[in-house]
Parts: C-alpha cells; structure tokens; sequence
C-alpha cells in the first residue's frame, strides 16, 4: 500500500468522525413545552407544585352583606349594581384589608360593600406548602338590589341656593351652588350646565345685567299625634307594656350605617315607639339626636323592625296603644 493511499484512508475516517461529532453537538430544536428525545423531540414531564391552600370563608357568605347595609343615600337615589372586592385576610383568618376592583358605579355602596364585608366575613387562613398559616386573598361579588316593597327613606332636611349673573350678552356668570348640610361628592352642579340666556333689558329696552337667586329649602318635623301619643297612666292599666326577647338585639352594632362610618359619627339616639294593641310598633319618633340624621334613622328603622311587645291592658284587661321609650348608644367598633 503505497503512502498517498493510506493518507487518504485516514482522511476519510477523520472525516467521518467529525461529521458524527457534529450530529451530536447540534440538537435537534424542539418547540416550547417539548424536549430532545433520542433523534426527536418529546414532551416534557409536568412537575407537580405544590402552591398550599388558598383562604376559604369560615361563615355564611350571605350574611357578609345584607339589605340592611343598604346606604340611606344610595336608597335615596334608587342606585343598584354590582359590587366587586378582593379581601386580604391574615395568618389569623381576619380581614385586614379591602379593595373595591369593580366599581358598582355608587361610591356609597362600594364603601358600605366593603366596610360590611371586612367586619363580618371570617375565614380559615390561606397555607403555604409547609402548611404554615399565611397571609391570603379572597375575591367577591356582592350584588345590591333595592328589594320590592322597600319604602323610600324619610329625607334629609337640607337647603340649597343657587344664583347666578346674567350678562348684557345672555351669558352667565358669578354662578355659586351651595348645599346645607353639605356633602363629599355633590356630583354634577347646576353650574356646571348653566347655558345662554335671552339677553336682559330694562323697561326701555337698554342692555342691563341681572342677578337671580333660586332656594329650594326640605323641612322636617316630628308632628305629635294626639291619639297615638297620649299618655296613658299606669293606675289605668291592668298590665303595663312589656318588650318580648332581648331589648339589646333590636339594634346592633351591625346596623351602623355606611356614611356615619365613613364620617367617624357616635353618638346615642333616644327614640319612642308607638305600639298598636297587637304589640307591633307602627310608628317612631326621634326624642333625642345622635347629631347624625343617619344614626336617628336606623335606630328607628331596626327598633320597629325587630321590637315585639306584649300589648298594655286597660283596667278590662283590653288592648290598647301605647308607648315605648328606648335608647341606643353609638359607638364606632
């Protein structure tokens, strides 16, 4: 075998080699969620992750946010929707934060959604993977829906002024809005829309500018009602009225209304209620203000929702009308 055969011999087998070599340092490229197997691609093998346990209610999620939450202004309005929140809850399995992340398009039933919900809800805590208690979340829709037959609440007693200056031209100007009591959010004011007049003139016809002031005042007030309200001395009576069940759950600290929560108002309301001979109360006079009209109104709401009585006898052992006088103390939990 002559020297330029066998050189040639082992440049084929090099050769070879490299190209061997080359085969398996070039992978075949596989697409996402696959990996090299053999000469082709595979699936790649899922992993199982253990993430813990997410927080889960401890207590009837119905009861988190009920009719009674309902904000008087919103009811004033007539404003329903849907309300939706996320909860952060604590190792302990309490509520330490809430946040509204869909708006129901009513601030005051987002607030009252989110302060009823963080009072009342309870849950067992989230976990992680070690079993260890940790902090969590838990979101929620909470759907308010003024109920048929709900009365409309009884006004606030408010004042509102409004003027303005009509220009020479018809435009208007030096426009004031002003509400008492006043409020955050008044929304839109009548200013804000005001358009052109006809442009004013005096007696002769000369251009001259005009000021008007338009006041639309809501009063009111307690009217006595002689039958309903008269006094009836206990020497007339065979038995004096008398409340059924605990007098102490007529109104809870659940009842707390959105906006005096929102506006840190206590104080105590001191009512009387007017019981018909069938020991239902059919009416409810505010003696004494807490200083917050919302207050007044749900301790008289939930007072004459919840109160039974058995009914005061005359001396014929007859039932008859009579009142009952009672007080609850405001106090911000």
């Amino acid at each position: 075998m002559t020297l330029s055969v066998l050189m040639a011999m082992v440049a084929a087998t090099l050769g070879a080699e490299n190209r061997v070599a080359e085969k398996l340092q070039s992978p075949t490229a596989c697409p996402d969620g696959q990996q090299q197997h053999g000469n082709g691609c595979a699936a790649q093998p899922r992993v199982a992750v253990d993430r813990g346990t997410p927080a889960k209610p401890a207590n009837n999620r119905a009861r988190w946010v009920t009719t009674s939450d309902y904000p008087a202004a919103a009811l004033q309005k007539r404003a329903e929707g849907t309300t939706g929140i996320i909860l952060t809850v604590s190792p302990e399995g309490r509520v330490t934060k809430c946040k509204v992340y869909s708006s129901s398009g009513n601030s005051d039933l987002d607030l009252a959604a989110c302060d009823a919900a963080s009072r009342r809800a309870q849950f067992e805590p989230a976990r992680d993977r070690n079993g260890k208690a940790t902090v969590g979340s838990y979101a929620t829709r909470i759907r308010w829906q003024i109920p048929s037959g709900l009365p409309n609440p009884i006004p606030d007693a408010v004042k509102i002024v409004q003027s303005y200056v009509i220009e020479k031209d018809g435009s208007v100007s030096n426009c004031k809005f002003e509400r008492t009591p006043k409020v955050e959010d008044p929304g839109t004011s009548p200013c804000d829309v005001m358009e052109r007049f006809e442009p004013p003139t005096d007696a002769e016809g000369n251009p001259i500018r005009k000021k008007v002031a338009v006041a639309v005042v809501t009063r009111v007030e307690d009217i006595s009602d002689k039958n309903s309200t008269q006094k009836v001395r206990s020497d007339d009576l065979s038995r004096k009225l008398k409340p059924r069940g605990n007098v102490a759950r007529w109104i809870t600290a659940n009842d707390y209304p959105a906006d005096a929560l929102r506006d840190k108002a206590e104080g105590t309301t001191r009512y009387r209620l007017i019981v018909s001979p069938a020991g239902r109360s059919r009416a409810c006079v505010i003696i004494a203000s807490s200083g917050h009209s919302s207050l007044d109104r749900a301790a008289c709401r939930n007072a004459q929702r919840r109160a039974r009585f058995d009914p005061a006898l005359d001396r014929k052992g007859l039932p008859i009308a009579a009142s009952w006088v009672g007080s609850y103390r405001w106090k911000l939990p």
